[in-house]
């Protein structure tokens, strides 16, 4: 990596420090914000709801454990976007979220965690 210039590989660097959601990171650069705004987009909507529920089968979790994943996070990412692309496509996958956490409550005998007295409800 060697001939790899310098600039560039100041800036890849930045945007692998600072994509992830859990590291808290802040991206500064246009790629950054590109970059963390496409893992983000990656975890809510639809494939966020399949990635979420199967990550938690692999790791043996119960389903009320996976809707509480969430509240913790998948809902709050909308709020995080950088670009206005990012935004719009969030809003649409975060109300598509909202709606399917509706509809699992609707269809369980138990209350998701918002909509606990503890929190806000879902609609």
């Amino acid at each position: 990596m060697t001939d790899f210039p310098q600039e560039k590989r100041d800036k890849v660097l930045e945007c692998v420090r600072t994509h992830r959601f859990s590291r808290g990171g802040e991206a500064l650069s246009l790629e950054a914000k590109i970059l963390q705004d496409a893992d983000r987009l990656d975890a809510i909507g639809a494939v966020g709801i399949a990635r979420c529920f199967l990550w938690s089968g692999e790791h043996r979790k119960v389903l009320k454990e996976a809707v509480k994943h969430f509240d913790e996070k998948l809902l709050k990412l909308k709020d995080t976007m950088n670009t206005e692309s990012g935004r719009r496509m969030a809003e649409e996958r975060h109300r598509f979220m909202l709606e399917f956490l509706e509809k699992l409550e609707d269809e369980s005998n138990w209350t998701t965690p918002q909509s606990s007295s503890t929190g806000p409800s879902y609609r």
